[in-house]
């Protein structure tokens, strides 16, 4: 849905995981993004859901643990442009 997709890129948690997912290919599971990324293990799975619905995060299934990643490269470098540019403004 459009609006997953819009209201993703205003929260600043789910644009530092989007950074963290782009910037750290060898961590892509809950257990190290959650390391990564400073967030809690329910905040990043709840994050991660949200990204999921939005269409910008998918997941490969090995056994019981997923492993995240970036639906297009270019999400990492849209959220971190959105995320300096925060940093900008006071």
């Amino acid at each position: 849905m459009k609006s997953d997709y819009y209201r993703a890129f205003g929260s600043k948690s789910q644009l530092e995981l989007m950074v963290c997912l782009d910037q750290t290919k060898a961590c892509q599971d809950v257990n190290c993004l959650t390391q990564v990324c400073q967030l809690s293990q329910s905040a990043t799975s709840q994050h991660l859901q949200k990204l999921i619905q939005a269409g910008l995060v998918d997941y490969r299934q090995q056994g019981r643990q997923r492993f995240y990643h970036l639906t297009d490269p270019q999400i990492g470098q849209i959220a971190r442009k959105i995320l300096n540019l925060n940093k900008g403004e006071k």
